[in-house]
Order: structure tokens, then C-alpha cells, then sequence
């Protein structure tokens, strides 16, 4: 929900961490009522069926919460992003957050492949609809955050924890 970020220099994990944890406990949980398998240009993702506003909200919620923790891009990184074609509006949220696909320009994805080249692409989704068809069409609740980290640049992400969203935080033990 919100883009991979370098903590600000004075900025540590366990502060980041605390204010993610207290963040979370004002949320309820959302529910995706059906998920769907979906190509987001050339890679494939898993997506809600259907519009989410609770879960847009969440997450534009949090990217606003947690922004004082993001060291800003370098003027190299927002030209790479530039190089996209961004539409002016993205082009704002890139300055102002730090990436351009936030706010009113998220969508909600879990990504399954790197970028596919065309001519294995309709075979790779092939594959993907038949292992996530138990899921597929079916719900799902939204009710944790997951806090990754990149132990160093371009290394796997790994996860460091869970942190609750306000009513399944309290009903864990």
C-alpha cells in the first residue's frame, strides 16, 4: 500500500515501526469482496474485481501517515520515474510522496511476475488462473500490514512483521 522507502538519515526502524503499529490500531479491517487475476501492463497481479473505496482510503491514509519517515528521491530516481509519462497529477504525487501511483492514482495489487515478455505471457496467465482459481472470486480481508524490509539495495524483500489493523488487533491474543 505504500511504495518501498530509505528511512530519513535521523530516522530509525523501531521509530517507523511504532507509528506504523499506532497507525493501525485507528483502522478497521477491509474486506476485498472478490479478488481476480488482472494484467497491470506487462505483469500479472492479483486485484480486486471491484472498486474498494475503504481499501483506497486505507492506503491513501497511510501513505499521508507515514510520509515524514521517507527520505526524498533523488533527482535520478525522478527522472527514471519521469521517463514513464507521467500525467501531471502523477508527476505532483511523485514530488510530493515520493511516487506517482498514490492517493486518487493507486490501485491495489499483489504482483505475481516480473515484467513478461509477449510471447509467454498468455501461457503464464494461463498457469496463474489455474493455481489461483481456489481463490479467485472469493473474498478477502485486509487486516494487517505488512512491514518488508531490503536488507540491502536490490536484495529479496524480506518480512520483518505483521502489524494488526485496529479491531484484529484486538481480537489476537
Amino acid at each position: 500500500m505504500k511504495a518501498p522507502i530509505a528511512l530519513k538519515p535521523e530516522c530509525d526502524e523501531a521509530a517507523f515501526v511504532a507509528a506504523a503499529t499506532a497507525f493501525a490500531l485507528t483502522r478497521a479491517p477491509v474486506t476485498i469482496p472478490a479478488i481476480t487475476l488482472d494484467r497491470l501492463g506487462a505483469f500479472l497481479a492479483l486485484v480486486p474485481a471491484a472498486s474498494v473505496p475503504a481499501l483506497d482510503s486505507l492506503a491513501a491514509d497511510l501513505v499521508v501517515a507515514m510520509d515524514r519517515f521517507r527520505t526524498p528521491p533523488s533527482e535520478t530516481e525522478i527522472t527514471r520515474r519521469r521517463r514513464a509519462g507521467l500525467t501531471p497529477r502523477q508527476d505532483a504525487l511523485l514530488v510530493a510522496y515520493g511516487y506517482p501511483y498514490v492517493l486518487e492514482e493507486f490501485r491495489f495489487h499483489m504482483t505475481l511476475t516480473d515484467a513478461l515478455d509477449a510471447e509467454i505471457a498468455d501461457p503464464v496467465q494461463r498457469g496463474a488462473e489455474r493455481f489461483f482459481a481456489p481463490v479467485l472470486g472469493r473474498a478477502v480481508l485486509v487486516d494487517a500490514l505488512a512491514h518488508f524490509v531490503e536488507p540491502e539495495p536490490g536484495a529479496n524483500f524480506v518480512l520483518r512483521r505483521f502489524i494488526p489493523l485496529g479491531t484484529a488487533a484486538a481480537a489476537r491474543p
